[in-house]
């Protein structure tokens, strides 16, 4: 694999211009509009494309996730798909070119300049057989948006209020100290219960769901599916799952990983413990052993990717 640190439109242009065949399948959580008419000007309408991104509601609300970007997909034949819980970006143009890393398709991502992020892109030489298929089980999961799916999205963007960017952010310095955040309330279904049991609600669980942007009076289905989104959709728990891969990590590992989060904070040991504990069992009752697996016995506090 070859790495580049800069210049990656110039990359990926390079890539599509070059490429006469093969379908493309681009994936990426957010998207500018505008980053992805100027990267893909050249593609010919003739061609196969698949655009894979995420309209979580926080995100769609917050603005780092577009509507527009369907009818814009649309007017060139390209099939628009979406998967709340995407994470991963690559650029692809089967058979041969695949290019993976952390750059989203926006302009923060792609361009260089004063404003841009720090990103890094791999490009994977000679893919495999089995590199395709996890490209294409991204492709199966993902729901693929039409014109009613569209209709209803909008109609319920346009009855909400907008919210502002997440508070707390690992990736954002404020005073050069980092602010994370994690739920110390041990399992989702506490807090439905909690929620629901007539009292008046714990402090804690009342700002782990403002810090969630969960409203009150949601029926349970809705409640946990908004839940769902906005839990693996903050930065935080992101920067956890993204360091899961495909093999066993043990509590001790992923207690480093969120020691290392909260690092400049004054969080003591057993707060960190209580953290990972949490994040244990609200990744378990969240995702359904969808994108993660724990190992037998539960205890034994094993946890990685399904590949």
């Amino acid at each position: 694999m070859t790495l580049f640190d800069s210049n990656h439109f110039d990359l990926i242009q390079n890539r599509l211009d070059g490429s006469l065949y093969g379908r493309i399948v681009i994936i990426s959580p957010y998207i500018t509009t505008s980053a992805l008419a100027k990267l893909t000007s050249a593609i010919h309408e003739d061609r196969n494309v698949i655009i894979i991104t995420s309209w979580a509601e926080v995100n769609l609300l917050q603005g780092s996730s577009n509507l527009d970007i369907y009818p814009f997909c649309r007017s060139r034949k390209w099939e628009l798909r979406i998967l709340n819980h995407l994470h991963a970006k690559a650029y692809t143009i089967e058979p041969d070119i695949m290019l993976i890393g952390s750059a989203n398709l926006s302009n923060r991502g792609l361009f260089d300049g004063e404003n841009s992020n720090l990103e890094l892109l791999y490009e994977v030489h000679q893919p495999t057989k089995n590199d395709w298929l996890r490209i294409e089980s991204i492709v199966q999961q993902a729901k693929v948006i039409d014109d009613d799916l569209f209709r209803q999205y909008t109609e319920w963007f346009d009855q909400q209020e907008r919210v502002p960017a997440p508070r707390f952010s690992p990736f954002i310095e404020n005073n050069k100290t980092v602010v994370p955040w994690m739920p110390l309330t041990f399992s989702p279904e506490e807090v439905w219960i909690c929620l629901n049991s007539g009292e008046v609600i714990d402090l804690q669980i009342k700002s782990e769901i403002d810090q969630l942007l969960i409203p009150l009076g949601l029926n349970k289905t809705e409640f946990f599916s908004r839940l769902h989104e906005n839990y693996f959709s903050h930065p935080s728990i992101q920067t956890i799952c993204e360091q899961i891969g495909g093999d066993w990590m043990r509590f001790g590992e992923i207690k480093k990983i969120v020691t290392d989060l909260f690092s400049e904070s004054e969080n003591e040991r057993e707060t960190i413990t209580r953290y990972v504990q949490a994040f244990y069992q609200w990744v378990e009752e969240l995702d359904k052993e969808v994108t993660f697996e724990f190992g037998i016995p539960r205890h034994s506090q094993l946890i990685r990717r399904k590949i």
